[in-house]
C-alpha cells in the first residue's frame, strides 16, 4: 500500500499481520531459527546464510528457505547487499516483538 505523505512523499506502510497465524504451521526449529533471524538483525544489523549453519548445524537450502520465509512475514525488514553478501536490516525495520524470541514466533 502506498501512501502519500504531506511534506516527505511517498511512505510504504506495511500491512499489519498476525504472526502467531502465520507461524502456526511451523515446526519449533523453523520458529527459532526465525526468531534467530529476527534478534541478529535487530541487534547487529546484518545476517549472512553462514550464520543459520553455524548456529543451526542446517543445510544451505534450509538457510535460504529460513530467509525467504522470513522476508515473506516481515515485509520490508531486510534487504540482500549482493556485493557482500549480507541480508542487511532496512531503514524502516520494525521487530516483530520486544519481548523474547518464543514470543516472538510463538509455537
Amino acid at each position: 500500500m502506498m501512501l502519500v505523505g504531506r511534506q516527505t512523499g511517498p511512505i510504504r506502510r506495511q500491512p499489519t499481520r498476525d504472526m502467531a497465524t502465520e507461524t502456526e504451521n511451523l515446526t519449533q526449529p523453523q520458529r527459532d531459527r526465525l526468531a534467530f533471524i529476527e534478534l541478529r538483525v535487530r541487534f547487529l544489523g546484518e545476517i549472512r546464510r553462514q550464520d543459520l549453519f553455524t548456529r543451526f548445524h542446517i543445510q544451505a537450502a534450509a538457510a535460504s528457505r529460513d530467509l525467504a520465509t522470513y522476508k515473506e512475514l516481515m515485509p520490508g525488514n531486510i534487504g540482500y547487499d549482493s556485493k557482500s553478501k549480507v541480508y542487511v536490516r532496512a531503514e524502516l525495520f520494525r521487530p516483530c516483538s520486544t519481548s523474547a524470541q518464543r514470543v516472538c514466533f510463538p509455537g
